[in-house]
């Protein structure tokens, strides 16, 4: 219980002073006491948007001129979809961890070698609080959606950076921009830090460790988002084609 209280009291340290938490000696798993909070933080967010992605898919299927039948066997798959992204949900969280800390290490690798693995995954846990809350103000601008906006193929799409100023831009660059917003400013500023303090570096060499694994990580979301909504407009064709 008293690791567990000096971990909680380390991750309450990042929000209001991260150069000293990160100046502290993490011992043993480090990243569970996040990953518990983080992974429950998570579900109660995706449980909140769920009723939300439920609603725009069966307009998007009313869209499509989808049938009854139909339409009601592609809700129950996706709720069942939802529930085990639901329960999978910490799982799928450590994973990312898992990949960034390793991009990250192996990045560090070439500027310098004190910095261990599990150092890192240490360092990308209790930076991770961005994005999620990233995640938590794109929830709450859906639930402030009307019906209206949700019906748009788009609907289910929230704009948080660059891509406020261009509103028209095609994927992939829509997400692209919308990756330069003020939560990963603030979780690569983490990262750094943690980096910097860690290994007693200079910022800027923290910083050329976290930028290329940061441009890596932004390419790969960007090229997701628009492989899912590709995936989707195909399936709103697929079921508009079954109709005719």
């Amino acid at each position: 219980m008293r690791w567990v209280r000096q971990q909680i009291g380390s991750f309450l340290e990042v929000l209001h002073s991260p150069e000293t938490a990160f100046q502290n000696e993490f011992s043993g798993p480090s990243y569970l006491v996040p990953l518990c909070i983080f992974g429950l933080l998570g579900i109660g967010i995706a449980v909140l948007q769920s009723p939300i992605q439920m609603e725009w898919m069966r307009f998007q299927l009313e869209a499509a001129g989808a049938p009854g039948e139909q339409l009601r066997s592609s809700l129950e798959t996706m709720q069942k979809s939802n529930v085990m992204t639901l329960l999978l949900a910490p799982v799928l969280l450590f994973l990312r961890w898992l990949l960034l800390a390793l991009m990250l290490w192996l990045t560090a690798a070439v500027f310098m070698d004190t910095l261990t693995y599990q150092k890192l995954l240490t360092i990308v846990a209790f930076s991770y609080l961005p994005i999620l809350a990233r995640d938590a103000v794109a929830c709450l601008i859906l639930f402030m959606r009307s019906d209206d906006a949700l019906r748009h193929t788009d609907g289910m799409m929230v704009a948080l950076g660059l891509n406020l100023l261009f509103p028209s831009m095609p994927l992939p660059w829509s997400a692209l921009a919308g990756s330069i917003n003020i939560f990963e400013v603030w979780f690569v500023t983490l990262l750094v830090v943690g980096i910097s303090r860690s290994a007693r570096a200079r910022p800027l060499r923290a910083l050329a460790i976290v930028m290329p694994t940061w441009v890596i990580a932004v390419v790969l979301q960007s090229a997701l988002v628009t492989l899912g909504h590709s995936m989707s407009a195909q399936f709103r064709e697929q079921a508009g084609m079954a109709v005719r």
